[in-house]
């Protein structure tokens, strides 16, 4: 039964790990309008975005994982439905609902700190309550304990990963990227200084992708022996 249930979930689980790669990336390039699509495969997606999230998510997810499972025995799922509180919930939850909804959409558009994005995943990984009453996800994962904190999880993680990218691209644009290029060094006619560095983007599909502040321009550099790029370490991001 065991084996059957890992591979039922292991294409699954797959899927699930190229969606928030592709919310990384949609919302870290989408900052600077570029279609990654036009650049990469599927199978680059966890490439170019395991090593920006694999650090801060990690503690996030220990430390949310932890802090549900610990806390189920005092706050189970439903564990308050007897209450005021819970009636009223299982009573007008399309209401509440859609006013949380209402409220995530209020933050995007009206709310100008890119910090937000953090507060919208966050909404959105509540979401899991009412997630966790549906009766797929019952028969699925039947532990209510483990089925709330799966669910919550999923979904914060996916928020996560957008917020990362979104606020990741706004400090380059605002204090540059955590690798400045060396323009000098790299023999590139670039407009460089320490207000408007030359931030490096990443490395696509055999290009070096730079951001020149000084003008919001998006350069291309082909990779190869005979362009060699020198970067050194940010201060401001340090």
């Amino acid at each position: 039964m065991e084996d059957i249930s890992y591979k039922k979930f292991a294409p699954l689980a797959i899927l699930y790990g190229c969606v928030v790669s592709m919310l990384y990336l949609f919302a870290y390039w989408g900052a600077f309008e570029i279609n990654i699509m036009e650049f990469i495969g599927l199978q680059d997606f966890a490439k170019l975005s395991l090593y920006p999230l694999i650090g801060s998510i990690m503690f996030l997810l220990i430390g949310v994982a932890l802090t549900k499972l610990l806390t189920f025995k005092e706050l189970p799922p439903g564990g308050g439905s007897g209450s005021i509180f819970g009636q009223f919930g299982l009573k007008y939850w399309r209401i509440i609902i859609a006013l949380h909804l209402v409220l995530i959409v209020l933050i995007i558009v009206f709310v100008p700190i890119q910090s937000k994005w953090f507060v919208i995943a966050f909404l959105i990984s509540w979401l899991s309550v009412p997630l966790s009453h549906i009766e797929y996800f019952i028969s699925t994962i039947p532990n209510p304990q483990i089925r709330a904190t799966v669910l919550f999880l999923l979904l914060l993680l996916g928020g996560f990963a957008f917020a990362q990218g979104k606020i990741e691209a706004e400090l380059i644009k605002t204090k540059g990227a955590r690798q400045i290029v060396d323009v000098d060094r790299s023999n590139l006619k670039l407009k460089s200084n320490d207000q408007n560095p030359v931030s490096y983007l990443g490395y696509m599909a055999g290009y070096f992708v730079l951001y020149e502040s000084a003008t919001q321009n998006i350069v291309f550099i082909k990779g190869s022996n005979s362009n060699k790029m020198f970067f050194h370490e940010n201060e401001k991001r340090s």
